[in-house]
């Protein structure tokens, strides 16, 4: 009986560290995929009553910390994802990667940088880009 109980724990502390081992992996290859928020964003984003930022593009990417969105002109742009983040996906139940989507953020704008990106919310957009 003390050797299941070894067993199973031993087991248990395998499975938490492959889960662990996938989520880094899955939170690093967003990262590679596009480049960080910078003042490019800015330039390109609409800037909603509010006071937060708008920006359309293509799904490239989602996982389950990133969304990796591409622009009209196919630079690809990263932006790290909140447990709080609001994905909206209308009358179906995911996202598929090239569909139009609406990413809605915040930031500290400190000159011609953001700093301290939050994803507030993801729309799917009604129109193809």
């Amino acid at each position: 009986m003390k050797k299941n109980k070894k067993l199973f724990f031993v087991c248990s502390l395998l499975a938490c560290f492959i889960v662990g081992c996938a989520d880094v992996a899955e939170y690093g290859s967003g990262k590679e995929a596009g480049i960080e928020c910078s003042a490019q964003m800015l330039e390109k984003a609409a800037v909603t009553e509010e006071g937060y930022y708008v920006l359309e593009g293509s799904l490239y990417e989602i996982g389950k910390h990133v969304i990796v969105l591409e622009t009209e002109s196919g630079e690809l742009l990263a932006f790290q994802m909140a447990p709080e983040t609001i994905i909206c996906v209308g009358g179906s139940n995911e996202i598929a990667e090239g569909q139009a989507v609406k990413v809605v953020f915040d930031g500290n704008v400190n000159g011609t940088e953001i700093e301290k990106v939050s994803v507030i919310a993801v729309t799917v957009s009604e129109e193809e880009l």
